[in-house]
């Protein structure tokens, strides 16, 4: 060997330690450096595939009808038969002569769906 490549050889086993150290160094780099740019673009597909996901579930939950009504209501005023509503707007529609015959009724049948209502609940407890 000559002795120019002698000298780099004895330098380099001199050090050896920090050049292992700077080589295992710069591989973790590249490592965490591939690993940020996977994520980064999963992260991009993630968002685009999302987003469309979403919007079209938007356009669903706008498709389907919304409904105002306490559901425990409209359940005890159907098994009885008869809605307080129904017979409010059958009151006021009656004409005047009508309409105290009809409201009498009208209270009667209240009662009875809130007698009957009662009567559902506590047979439902026992």
């Amino acid at each position: 060997m000559s002795q120019k490549k002698m000298e780099q050889y004895k330098e380099y086993k001199k050090n050896k330690k920090a050049i292992l150290a700077k080589q295992k160094r710069h591989k973790k780099l590249a490592y965490l450096g591939y690993a940020a740019a996977i994520l980064a673009f999963g992260l991009c597909i993630v968002l685009v595939f999302g987003s469309g996901i979403m919007q079209a579930f938007k356009k669903y939950k706008a498709s389907i009808p919304q409904f105002n009504y306490v559901a425990e209501e409209k359940v005890v005023g159907d098994m009885v038969g008869v809605l307080a509503t129904e017979t409010q707007t059958q009151t006021s529609s009656v004409s005047s002569s009508e309409s105290k015959s009809e409201t009498q009724k009208a209270s009667q049948v209240e009662s009875q769906t809130t007698t009957a209502a009662t009567e559902a609940s506590s047979q439902t407890v026992q």
